[in-house]
């Protein structure tokens, strides 16, 4: 029986998959934010990405 690969990069090309995202000019200030924070943009928008998901289930268990 094989086993289960983790998720991860691609076997193909070793590389991690980009995301592409027009964000204008509150991309600047979030960098700031993740910066002087000590954190990476991607803790940061990971964060925020999961907190709206949040918001949104609880919107729809209200309906």
């Amino acid at each position: 029986m094989k086993e289960k690969r983790a998720r991860g990069r691609p076997v193909t090309t070793g590389e991690t998959p980009k995301r592409y995202l027009r964000a204008g000019g509150i991309w600047d200030e979030a960098t700031a934010i993740a910066k002087d924070r000590g954190e990476t943009m991607t803790a940061l928008v990971l964060r925020a990405v999961e907190r709206e998901l949040e918001r949104i289930r609880r919107e729809a268990r209200r309906d």
